[in-house]
């Protein structure tokens, strides 16, 4: 019988307890929390193993005491965390880290969803390392955040020789361009000098015009003389 009314006892304290939680959890409390869940922040961080493999780390940040993270059937709390901490697992390029924030127990709104976060970590292209992406670091397949499917290496090479010719094709192109451009900086030149050049342009402008004025009065004077000549 005691034991009945223990069980009783028990389960009208638990029903009181969820609604006194109901009440606290207001619509301008569940703001406030879901505010503080929506200024947690992540990141990834890029890592090497000791054989040299690429995987990813996922930093979250800002975690605050009224909300809790739960991912992969694991809560984190700031209790047991702090503001910022590290993710256990090891994530691989091309992943989707999805998050779900709760209300935490020491908020007026625990276990109540606040919202979820998916986090996309990139691909990390191995083939960035190849030796000759350093000669062609514009190539598209030599970026190391490339997010397109490089089967092989065999795929690689091929497209690499194939961006090789195109360079090649195009050289002539690039010539008449630096000519161009060489123009165009004697140009900025004179305008930038403006002073001195103007000067010396108009200094030679008057010699050439003394020359051609001289020329000219020394022809004439021939033409008299021999006319006088002939007379």
């Amino acid at each position: 019988m005691k034991k009945n009314y223990f069980i009783i006892a028990l389960l009208l304290f638990l029903s009181l307890s969820k609604v006194n939680a109901q009440q606290l959890c207001t619509s301008s409390n569940y703001s406030k929390v879901k505010k503080e869940a929506y200024n947690v922040n992540y990141t990834y961080e890029m890592e090497r193993s000791s054989d040299n493999e690429v995987y990813f780390q996922v930093r979250v940040m800002n975690l605050k005491k009224s909300i809790m993270l739960i991912y992969d059937e694991t809560v984190y709390e700031y209790s047991n965390t702090g503001d910022t901490f590290l993710l256990p697992k090891k994530f691989e390029g091309g992943e989707t880290v999805e998050f779900k924030i709760y209300g935490s127990y020491d908020s007026p709104c625990p276990e109540e969803l606040m919202y979820s976060k998916k986090l996309k970590i990139p691909k990390y292209n191995i083939y960035s390392e190849e030796e000759e992406c350093f000669e062609y670091e514009e190539f598209e397949l030599c970026n190391k955040w490339y997010q397109g499917t490089i089967p092989n290496k065999a795929y690689f090479t091929e497209k690499l020789e194939e961006y090789k010719k195109s360079i090649t094709k195009e050289e002539p192109v690039k010539e008449e361009k630096d000519n161009h451009s060489l123009i165009n900086k004697i140009i900025d030149f004179y305008v930038d000098n403006i002073i001195i050049t103007g000067s010396i342009t108009i200094l030679i402008i008057g010699i050439v015009f003394y020359f051609v004025i001289r020329s000219i009065i020394r022809k004439r004077k021939r033409v008299k003389i021999d006319f006088d000549f002939k007379v």
